[in-house]
This record gives structure tokens, C-alpha cells and sequence, in this order.
């Protein structure tokens, strides 16, 4: 009972009060998952760091993420390209509807945190080469 109650506070990401040595209370708090935890208009900062956790947690090159990420759009979730690419990623919608079929999803193009889940599939499927600012580095 005891472990279900902690993991849905780690789960909810509530500070929990605890007793350290002594008398003296600390607080834990417990870290999220940046990108669960993105908002629907995240800072440039929240972004770079959810990119950061995906390299990270999903085996992908950091760098590479961030330097494709800064140069398609800035980090900017708003960023819209000339040929209609949207969000951090600059996706072009087509490809997006297109990858969402062959994953058997329905990830929304508009959301953030859909765009870094789309990003690390397509990265582990090696489909980096639809970035034309990945094509510029790499």
C-alpha cells in the first residue's frame, strides 16, 4: 500500500515531506518526465530541455537534436516554414500524416510534446535525411 501511494505521488510529481537526519524536514521533489510535462506553450528553455531528455532517455545525439531543432525553428513551438512546416520540428504536415499511419497513430502535429515523440521514432528509424537542416550538418 505503502509503495502505490509513493509512486502515485512520483507519478503526479508531489513534493514529498521528509525527515533526514535529526529533526531537520526536507522536502523531495520528485523530477517528471520534461516532456510529459511540457505545456501547451512551452519556453524555448522547457523545449531544449525536453529534447535533451529524449536524446538521453531514447539513445538519440543530443547535439545533432538540438542543432536540427535550433536551426528548423528556433525551439519555437509556433514556428510555421514557408512551405507550411509547423512546430519545433518543422514537420510538413504530408509526413506527419503519413508517419502517423505507419506507426498506427494519432499524434497531433500541433502538440509539442507529439512532435518529440514523432521525432525520436522517426530518428530511431533512421529518417533523419527529412530534415533539411540535418541534410546542412550531417
Amino acid at each position: 500500500m505503502f509503495v502505490t501511494a509513493v509512486a502515485m505521488l512520483v507519478i503526479l510529481g508531489i513534493a514529498i515531506p521528509h525527515k533526514t537526519s535529526g529533526d531537520k524536514d526536507e522536502t523531495l521533489h520528485i523530477q517528471l518526465n520534461p516532456i510529459e510535462s511540457l505545456s501547451e506553450t512551452p519556453t524555448i528553455e522547457e523545449v531544449k530541455v525536453a529534447l535533451v531528455f529524449a536524446s538521453k532517455e531514447y539513445g538519440l545525439d543530443e547535439s545533432q537534436l538540438l542543432r536540427v531543432a535550433s536551426c528548423e525553428s528556433g525551439f519555437k513551438y509556433t514556428a510555421i516554414g514557408k512551405a507550411g512546416e509547423i512546430g519545433i520540428l518543422q514537420f510538413m504536415p504530408s509526413t506527419w500524416v503519413y508517419w502517423n499511419k505507419e506507426r498506427r497513430t494519432e499524434l497531433n502535429i500541433n502538440s509539442t510534446q507529439d512532435q518529440i515523440n514523432m521525432v525520436v521514432w522517426a530518428w530511431q528509424n533512421n529518417l533523419q535525411h527529412n530534415w533539411t537542416c540535418f541534410s546542412k550538418y550531417y
